[in-house]
């Protein structure tokens, strides 16, 4: 049998590399203007119609920009909303209401403040509330941590090395913190430096756990919950040098789940997997660009297996490592991203099925676009 130059004969078996396949690869799209320093981004449909809008955290803007989405993967111009406090990390939504309506929460890293803006429903925000919060909140995540189908709202303290947990009263307000230290002893507590916040179930218990990544312990914090909303102490996991970026998701589809921190001073990821009763495997590393900020984990090449997509802040791009599905990932492919990529977000922003990425360049003061080539339309034989 006569094959062609890309195929091979191993045991019996022709393995089919199909050449200029499109499967995870990027092209680099249109670039949005928003306010200085954009430092997140979040993917959501904040006005109803079923298309895909972004939310965009900008450090030197202070301030969060909206920008709706067309359906085609393009964006109308950003409407800015001032936060309270300054310097927005990390913006983050969820409906605090109970009323089928986005709302969004900013971490201002300066000072001790959160921002909350209730959304109207019509892509547009309410003036920022104050909720108050430790020294240098960077960090924020939603989740119903007690089970009383309020969303509650976790903080994490950069300077203090603490975790905030308001329980939320479904409403729009939230009880006074809760604090958790995430370190072992008090006067280590300072050293952690928290940086990113990921909420899943870790033990398999149906209870949300929580893991925050502590760039100056180079470890991950896991605080297993108890479904009243109590927090269990903190153990710990090694990762690379300066963790800044975390991710949680099943890598293997097994059913646990695993961790992935992007590694700002190793120029790596660490791959942590899941043991399904909230312990962890030692970390696997994997090289990325330059300056890794943060890790995003998503099914880019349509097979049904999770991939990475890890920003670099010194190299100004995106490295995609494909899933193997076992765990573990091919080396990765680098993509161009714009100036000092920061924390990006991974979506259905063109009304299909593929996944794109949407990248804040810090430096440029922009939000990148990259469309993910693969087209899950088309016939497997032209792909």
């Amino acid at each position: 049998m006569k094959l062609p130059k890309w195929a091979f004969l191993v045991m019996g078996l022709v393995l089919w590399i199909e050449q200029g396949s499109a499967w995870g690869q990027f092209n680099k799209g249109p670039s949005y203007a928003v306010d200085p320093q954009p430092r997140s981004v979040v993917l959501a449909d904040f006005n109803g119609d079923g298309k895909v809008d972004m939310a965009v955290a900008t450090w030197g803007g202070n301030s969060v920009d909206i920008l709706l989405g067309n359906g085609d993967g393009t964006f109308q111009n950003s409407v800015s909303y001032p936060t309270i406090g300054e310097r927005p990390w990390q913006v983050i939504t969820g409906d605090f209401r109970n009323i089928g309506i986005l709302d969004l929460v900013v971490a201002t890293g300066y000072g001790s403040t959160v921002s909350l803006l209730l959304g109207n429903g019509d892509g547009t925000f309410q003036p920022a509330t104050l909720i108050k919060a430790g020294l240098h909140p960077v960090t924020v995540a939603a989740a119903d941590l007690n089970l009383d189908g309020n969303l509650d709202l976790l903080v994490g303290n950069h300077t203090d090395g603490t975790l905030d947990v308001y329980f939320g009263n479904g409403d729009g307000t939230f009880q006074n913190p809760v604090t958790y230290s995430l370190g072992p002893v008090p006067d280590v507590a300072s050293f952690l430096l928290p940086r990113w916040i990921a909420v899943a179930d870790f033990n398999n218990d149906g209870i949300p756990d929580v893991a925050v990544v502590n760039g100056g312990s180079n470890n991950v914090s896991v605080l297993l919950g108890k479904g009243n909303g109590v927090l269990g102490p903190p153990r710990f996991w090694a990762v690379g040098n300066t963790p800044v970026g975390l991710a949680a998701a099943d890598l293997r589809q097994n059913g646990k789940i695993d961790l992935i921190t992007a590694d700002n001073n190793s120029d790596s990821v660490s791959v942590l997997l899941g043991n399904g009763d909230g312990t962890f495997q030692p970390r696997a590393p994997y090289a990325v660009g330059s300056k890794p900020q943060n890790v995003v984990a998503g099914d880019l090449s349509g097979n049904g297996i999770l991939d990475l997509a890890v920003t670099n802040q010194d190299s100004d791009s995106v490295t995609v490592l494909m899933g193997v599905g076992n765990g573990t990932f091919q080396s990765g492919t680098s993509y161009p991203a714009g100036a000092f990529p920061e924390n990006p977000a991974i979506g259905n922003i063109r009304d299909g099925s593929t996944l794109d990425l949407v990248v804040p360049d810090y430096n440029s003061s922009t939000v990148q676009v990259l469309f993910n080539a693969f087209n899950p339309t088309r016939p497997r034989s032209e792909r």
